[in-house]
Parts: structure tokens; sequence; C-alpha cells
């Protein structure tokens, strides 16, 4: 594998921002097998494919094996690193622009209407028979 990832790479102060928030690796016993993909290779890869929108079977080869990364990406979001990092990445913003979202609320547009309420085809309906009487 190629540690040379040039721009690909993330850059040191966010890695070590980063590294605290993984897992720690667990070893196999016995010999044999290959070595490991180096965590910051993996979480540049896992990086890329969400910055690309790149499928896991098109990942260039620099970054590892599909099967490899893929693997890696599940590990830890069943760890929960990567809600760990959205809450780093959020008490970073809060700081940095000094807001504090503890007295959020939360907008009622966001939530079903516990009635039901019109379907977007009625909602259509109701807008063209409103056209038409303003037209006649």
């Amino acid at each position: 594998m190629n540690n040379d990832l040039r721009h690909l790479n993330i850059p040191d102060k966010i890695w070590k921002k980063l590294q605290p928030l993984l897992p720690k690796e667990k070893r196999k016993k016995g010999p044999g097998g290959r070595p490991r993909v180096a965590d910051r290779t993996a979480m540049s890869a896992i990086f890329y494919r969400l910055k690309t929108g790149i499928a896991w079977r098109d990942m260039p080869h620099i970054f590892g094996t599909k099967l490899t990364l893929h693997k890696r990406f599940q590990e830890w979001v069943k760890a929960g690193v990567f809600d760990r990092i959205n809450e780093e990445a959020l008490k970073l913003y809060e700081h940095k622009i000094k807001i504090r979202n503890k007295r959020m609320a939360a907008d009622g547009s966001f939530a079903r209407s516990p009635k039901g309420g019109f379907s977007r085809d009625q909602i259509q309906q109701i807008a063209v028979k409103k056209g038409l009487n303003v037209i006649f």
C-alpha cells in the first residue's frame, strides 16, 4: 500500500483530534495474514468516499482493498466513531461561533401532522381549482 496519499491524506492538525476517538486496535492472535491498513489511511478513504460519492468497489487502490475499507467503516460505525466525530465537530463549531445549541427550538415544519393532512395530489388539485376559479 502506498503511504503517500498527498492531498488525499487527513491534515496532521485534524488527525490529532480524530485519533483519540477511534477504538483501540484489536490484535489477532497467531502468525500470518496481511498487515492492518493504517487507521489514518482508512479514515482518509472514508472521507474521500463521502466527498466524492464514489462506490466502495471503485475506490482507488492507494487506500487498500474495498473489502478492507468497508469492513473498517462498518467496525467504526458499530463502535460509534462517527457519532463521536459529529459531537466533537459540533463542540468546535459552537466554540468558534459562540452559540449554545442547548437552548434551540424545533420548528413544527419538520414534524408530521398527527391528524393527517392533505396529500401532495390533493394539494395540487386544490391549487388547480383555485387557479381555475380566479381565471373564470
